[in-house]
């Protein structure tokens, strides 16, 4: 959560923290969310799109496979 920066702005952490971030979908997501909160649609937008579409995508498959498991 404090690399996506839900808690802190990435901005005014370390640099490395800066650059984990970049590697957190999650980065995305929480910036399309500020850019939508302040009325408009960028780049920011389409790309957490797509990153909330991964993480569902991704949450679904593994508990699909974790369900499965455990009804045999």
């Amino acid at each position: 959560m404090i690399l996506s920066g839900i808690m802190l702005p990435i901005e005014a952490g370390p640099g490395w923290m800066r650059t984990a971030s970049l590697f957190n979908p999650l980065t995305n997501l929480v910036n399309a969310e500020r850019e939508l909160f302040a009325g408009s649609v960028g780049t920011h937008t389409l790309l957490g799109l797509v990153a909330a579409s991964v993480t569902a995508a991704v949450g679904l498959a593994v508990g699909v496979k974790a369900i499965s498991r455990n009804i045999r």
